[in-house]
């Protein structure tokens, strides 16, 4: 049996834990080479990380680390099977999309200083893009691989 690169929290509750390594273990194949590692941890109050209420999951990564992170919150288990495994894949997905994301954005930031306006009109939409791509790249894996 080969070594998984997800590293889950021990504190994950046990229904939860097997919903999300379900749901994981067949997506292993979206994290990217240069990803040793994901950490995978399930957070009852997403106000303490800053993000919204109706977040069902984030992800972060940490290039120079070479690894990345995904964190579920209390809605994600309120969802259907079919959806859980939408968020599952959207995350996952961040794990390869956001390096291009978080360099484009620095560089935005930088070239824009001192132009609020037009820095945060340029930032707004990249956000949006961002959302879409991984949005419609989700939906067509979710529908291709019949997954959830």
């Amino acid at each position: 049996m080969s070594e998984t690169k997800f590293k889950f929290d021990k504190n994950i509750p046990a229904e939860i834990l097997r919903s999300i390594q379900k749901n994981l273990s067949a997506l292993e194949f979206l994290i990217p080479a240069w990803c040793h590692e994901v950490n995978v941890e399930y957070l009852t109050d997403g106000a303490l990380t800053g993000v919204s209420e109706n977040c069902l999951a984030d992800s972060h990564i940490h290039y120079q680390y070479r690894n990345g992170a995904l964190a579920f919150y209390p809605g994600y288990m309120a969802e259907s099977e079919s959806e859980r495994m939408n968020t599952c894949i959207h995350e996952m997905l961040h794990l390869t999309v956001n390096i291009l994301y978080y360099y484009s954005r620095g560089e935005i930031i930088d070239l824009t200083e001192g132009k609020d306006e037009l820095q945060k009109h340029i930032l707004d939409e990249q956000e949006r893009r961002l959302e879409s791509v991984i949005s419609d790249l989700a939906y067509s894996l979710q529908k291709r691989f019949a997954v959830g």
